[in-house]
Formats: structure tokens, C-alpha cells, sequence
């Protein structure tokens, strides 16, 4: 097995964190020339080596405010009513391009957009009366 660095050794992580898996002959962390990818990175000292630390991922950006309809627009619906589905990337309101029919249409705007208004839906004929007894 290589030999472990120091503690001190800056930018260096050789651990034992890989339990089942540890001096195996076998390595396991996921990095370069790595087997499998079933312990943390710089885990498996002992199969692998040492390690260069890996610089920290940089922070996400912020999601993009959808984009809101002017007051001067009508026939637009953009509304957040898709509560435990808004702004998941996955557009929810049974619109065109939607994925799913979870949410009321133009309540999942983060995800699908701004929609057009629907025409209200005609209004239902009358029932019609029952038919005569026969004579």
C-alpha cells in the first residue's frame, strides 16, 4: 500500500473512511483510476493512495424569477398555486409542454411559464325533459 502522508499535508485527504471495503486491493472512492464509486472520495487510502483535495463546488445560482406578465396583459395567467411542486424544473399544470396534470392550469409558472387565459368552458345545455308516457 502507498504510504500515508501526513496529517499536515495540505491539500492531501487519505482517509480509512471505507469500511467494508478498505485495503482490499480494490479502489472504491469514485476518483481517477478508481474501480467503484462505494466510498467518499479519499476514503480508501490504503487502495487508492492519496488524494488531492477537491476544490469546493462553486455556489448555485439563483434561480431566474419567471417571467411576469405586464398589468397591461390580458389573457395571461401566471400564477405560483402549485404548492409543493413549484419551482422543481418540472412543469406541472397539464399545459402544453407539461409533464404532469397535478396542479390548476397557469399555477405552476416558475415551471411552465406564463399561459394564455382559456376561453370559458361553453355552458352546459339544459337538461332535457323526460320522455312522454306512451298512451
Amino acid at each position: 500500500p502507498p504510504p500515508s502522508p501526513s496529517p499536515s499535508s495540505p491539500g492531501i485527504i487519505c482517509l480509512e473512511g471505507c469500511i467494508f471495503q478498505s485495503s482490499d486491493g480494490i479502489c472504491n472512492d469514485g476518483g481517477p483510476g478508481s474501480e467503484f464509486n462505494s466510498c467518499e472520495y479519499g476514503n480508501d487510502c490504503s487502495d487508492c493512495g492519496p488524494r488531492l483535495s477537491l476544490p469546493p463546488s462553486p455556489p448555485q445560482p439563483p434561480p431566474r424569477p419567471p417571467p411576469s406578465p405586464s398589468p397591461s396583459s390580458p389573457g395571461i395567467i401566471c400564477l405560483e398555486g402549485c404548492i409543493f411542486q413549484s419551482s422543481d424544473g418540472i412543469c406541472n399544470d397539464g399545459g402544453p409542454g407539461s409533464e404532469f396534470n397535478s396542479c390548476e392550469y397557469g399555477n405552476d409558472c416558475s415551471d411552465c411559464g406564463p399561459r394564455l387565459s382559456l376561453p370559458p368552458s361553453p355552458p352546459q345545455p339544459p337538461p332535457r325533459p323526460p320522455p312522454s308516457p306512451s298512451p
